[in-house]
């Protein structure tokens, strides 16, 4: 759906803000001059899952995927991404697996015969559940980081999987925003507007939706204009930047036009009770929640720490029309 929009909106000349796909053929040779990326690209969150491992001490990778041509070009990204990120991590197998595929006991026996560490899920949301609730079954004790799809990373995936897989649902999680963040104070103000006003925490869509208006308000106050040329200039220079709660030096990088951001990790709260209808209950299930990487100091300091997420201008495959 975004790539049709993204094609409708180059021919159209109209800026779109994509706040939905993690596509990275979005960001390669499918990119658009009037295409914009709030959400992070699926070559940002696999380098910020490698240094997760890595922060975690882990060394021997076991990477699941699906078999689709996406998921095969996810594993390759994966394996990239652990050689950058994975301070020393090797990948010790793979396992290519279908899109709902019932049983998972033979990737799990593959795990334990390559005396992997950590497992790296790249599956869907609906088969992540099945697979950490076999996993439960089959006892196996591993380190076990998941890819953030949308669903995912919303409070309602988290408890269903925390159900459904009591002991082995994922622990930590990788996520756009985490609505507990109070790291600077544009993130808290934000963050307690937003649960005060509809009594909900604050998933990352809802961020990415609500900021990409406001760049796009900030926009057209500093040019001046609704025109399409005079924003889309504004927003690929690397001069400009936000303040939207992610600290200095959050701009759009002008090769690829993926927005230059943090992510975060946050704990699963394993013992309290979800209750659906009780805010309190229903924001506790995150915990601990950090910014990746740190936050910088300033703008330049935080522009070269950032850039480790994604693919740089060097390896992208966008050649940005004039």
């Amino acid at each position: 759906q975004a790539q049709a929009i993204a094609k409708v909106a180059e021919r159209n000349k109209v800026p779109f803000f994509n706040i939905g796909s993690q596509s990275d053929a979005m960001r390669g040779a499918g990119c658009g001059r009037y295409t914009f990326h709030v959400e992070a690209s699926a070559a940002m969150y696999l380098d910020a899952l490698a240094m997760m491992g890595a922060e975690a001490g882990r060394k021997r990778w076991y990477i699941i995927y699906e078999n689709t041509p996406e998921g095969v070009a996810m594993q390759a990204r994966a394996v990239k991404a652990i050689a950058k990120h994975g301070n020393g991590g090797t990948v010790v197998g793979s396992s290519k697996v279908e899109v709902e595929q019932p049983i998972y006991y033979n990737e799990f026996n593959k795990v334990e015969r390559e005396t992997a560490d950590v497992m790296l899920l790249l599956i869907s949301a609906v088969d992540q559940i099945a697979f950490t609730a076999q996993q439960e079954g089959a006892q196996l004790d591993i380190t076990t980081l998941a890819y953030p799809d949308q669903i995912s990373q919303t409070r309602d995936y988290i408890s269903s999987a925390r159900q459904l897989a009591p002991e082995k649902n994922i622990p930590v999680r990788l996520a756009l925003w985490e609505t507990t963040f109070e790291g600077n104070p544009t993130a808290k103000d934000f963050n307690d507007r937003y649960t005060t006003r509809w009594s909900e925490p604050c998933d990352p869509t809802a961020w990415a939706c609500y900021h990409s208006i406001k760049m796009i308000y900030e926009s057209a106050l500093a040019t001046g204009s609704v025109a399409a040329d005079p924003l889309v200039k504004y927003l690929e220079n690397p001069a400009t930047t936000f303040d939207i709660g992610k600290g200095p030096g959050v701009g759009f990088r002008p090769w690829d036009h993926q927005l230059r951001q943090p992510l975060y990790t946050l704990s699963i709260d394993q013992e309290i009770e979800w209750v659906r209808i009780d805010y309190q209950t229903w924001v506790g299930l995150g915990k601990d929640a950090k910014q990746l990487p740190a936050p910088a100091a300033n703008a330049a300091a935080a522009v070269a720490a950032l850039d480790r997420f994604g693919d740089l201008a060097a390896d992208s495959g966008c050649r940005m029309p004039a």
